[in-house]
């Protein structure tokens, strides 16, 4: 998702992400209701790439993506890097 600053960007990735309340209507993430979906189940479904850096500038690429995929509840067998 793309736009300028106050365009609602942020908003909309609080509310998929269930972390503020919508007054009406209703979201869909991958074509299902986020209502009928559990936290956990729904951040498996989308991710979010900040503007910015929000990882210690001491880790390195491969040790950021390792720590993602260990949050989203990946196995160290599911974590695979090409070298």
């Amino acid at each position: 998702m793309l736009g300028p600053n106050g365009a609602g960007k942020s908003s909309t990735f609080n509310l998929l992400a269930m972390n503020g309340q919508r007054s009406d209507g209703e979201c869909r993430v991958a074509s299902t209701d986020i209502d009928k979906l559990d936290v956990w189940q729904q951040n498996l479904m989308m991710g979010m790439c900040p503007q910015h850096n929000t990882f210690s500038d001491h880790l390195t690429v491969q040790q950021t993506l390792r720590f993602i995929a260990e949050v989203k509840g990946l196995s160290e067998d599911d974590i695979e890097f090409q070298t």
